[in-house]
């Protein structure tokens, strides 16, 4: 059974008003940025996920009562952040390669810093809250 390819057709939603010109098409993305980001983000959520799924009590830098396992996963998540950090500049300066003023590019890394530092203050002031209480 042979099907018609799909034919896509352009409708004008208000005929004879001109929307302006085109975007200009996005630049590709960088592959190799991408999968940093990625390893990053899995070894986070390793660090993060791993004191779900694990009954030891304990901290994985205690060397006596640790497994190698347990200490890996949790040394090797010391590379996230500076991985984070070196994303950011990567960013920053393609931001500035696109054509981006270095006030809209510090603009942007402060808001972006901001929101987390916020979330985390925040969170640190429910758990003092919730201490106080008990």
């Amino acid at each position: 059974m042979v099907s018609e390819p799909l034919r896509a057709e352009v409708v004008q939603t208000h005929p004879g008003v001109d929307e302006g010109p085109s975007p200009a098409p996005a630049a590709p993305r960088l592959e190799s940025v991408d999968v940093v980001r990625g390893l990053a983000m899995v070894l986070m959520a390793l660090d993060h996920v791993r004191y779900f799924v694990t009954d030891r009590q304990y901290s994985p830098e205690n060397l006596l009562p640790t497994t190698v396992p347990l200490f890996f996963t949790r040394w090797v998540t010391h590379f996230c952040a500076p991985a984070f950090f070196l994303l950011a500049g990567t960013g920053a300066m393609l931001s500035r390669l696109a054509g981006r003023s270095d006030r809209e590019v510090r603009g942007f890394l402060w808001k972006r810093g901001a929101l987390p530092g916020r979330a985390g203050a925040d969170r640190r002031r429910l758990q003092l809250a919730v201490h106080a209480r008990r």
